[in-house]
């Protein structure tokens, strides 16, 4: 009986010391997570209280002559993640889906979360759109680098590179770090082959063009040609009349001046005004979503929302400016990115 009670109380002791190690490996793993993911945060926070820092898209990631350190909006994440142990290379927000989902991020679409306020957001979720890229911070705060407003080294508005409200949402989509390697999204790949059809359109709308030029030129120096015939012809032509007028009597051209006077001239009828409404329709043109977009106010990203265009959209667009295109969709006019919109 002694000996039974001893190896039930060493098979307990065993089972119990089993358990904790496995506890301790599990706390120890999740603390390892978080404490990485504030490591990066603290990073970027760190940069964007720094005015030294600025903003360039030229020199990313390297030094300036005050002594700080110049990021663009990617270089900025990729660098805290990678100070923080994170395996990642340098890449830019395009190739940010392929690179972050290999080192244990997860893609999660912006229509299977609702980004329109931070309220399902956690601390270090990398908040995305194709040609910008944030961190969100907690508190309702996000920090990122977004512009250069003097176009100097540092940042002199303390605003190129800082921390600032979430704001209204307009991602696309968040990174959120579980722990495995992710295949990419479809959307990356979605928009990777959007910028080569971007590129190839280009290319063709060159030759188009260039065609149309020497199309034109040649159709005006044909119709010059036939100009200058159809001339010839008709003074002729008025060089006979002219003959044939002097055999009439002085008598008939009296009777004829008489009748000119009595004839009163007609008044010429005033020709019709174009209408502003006219004008305004030959700066219409129309263009179709290639994704799910937000109308905005203001043309920036993350502000004053105004309406959830879907993708496939057909938009009334009366103005194109530095990239956006000011559009009407559902009775709403705002802003849209042109990027993500083809013209029909």
């Amino acid at each position: 009986m002694k000996r039974l009670i001893k190896l039930i109380i060493a098979l307990a002791l065993a089972i119990g010391l089993v358990f904790a190690n496995g506890l301790y490996d599990h706390n120890s793993a999740v603390n390892a997570k978080s404490s990485r993911i504030k490591s990066a945060v603290s990073f970027m926070v760190k940069i964007a209280n720094n005015n030294k820092n600025g903003y360039s898209q030229g020199y990313r990631a390297q030094k300036n002559k005050k002594g700080g350190v110049e990021h663009d909006c990617s270089s900025l994440v990729y660098t805290a993640f990678r100070k923080a142990g994170y395996k990642v290379s340098m890449g830019t927000t395009y190739t940010m889906p392929r690179d972050f989902c290999a080192a244990g991020f997860k893609y999660i679409s912006s229509l299977d979360i609702d980004l329109d306020n931070s309220k399902h957001l956690k601390y270090g979720d990398i908040l995305w759109i194709p040609g910008h890229t944030e961190v969100y911070v907690g508190n309702g705060k996000r920090v990122g680098a977004r512009k250069n407003y003097d176009k100097k080294a540092g940042d002199s508005s303390g605003k190129e590179i800082s921390v600032k409200n979430y704001g209204n949402g307009g991602w696309a989509g968040i990174f959120r770090y579980v722990g495995k390697k992710q295949s990419a999204p479809r959307s990356y790949k979605v928009y990777s082959k959007m910028r080569e059809e971007k590129k190839k359109a280009e290319a063709t709308a060159k030759k188009t063009s260039s065609k149309k030029i020497t199309a034109t030129a040649k159709k005006t120096t044909k119709k010059k040609v036939t100009t200058k015939k159809k001339t010839k012809k008709t003074t002729k032509k008025k060089t006979a009349k002219k003959k044939t007028t002097k055999k009439v009597t002085k008598k008939k051209t009296t009777k004829k001046t008489t009748k000119k006077k009595t004839v009163k001239k007609k008044k010429a009828a005033p020709k019709k005004k174009v209408t502003s409404k006219k004008k305004a329709k030959k700066g219409v043109t129309y263009y179709k979503t290639k994704e799910m977009m937000w109308l905005r106010k203001t043309k920036k990203f993350s502000k004053n929302l105004i309406k959830k265009v879907p993708k496939g959209a057909k938009v009334k667009v009366t103005e194109v400016s530095n990239g956006w295109l000011k559009a009407t969709y559902g009775g709403k006019t705002g802003w849209l990115l042109k990027k993500n919109c083809k013209k029909l």
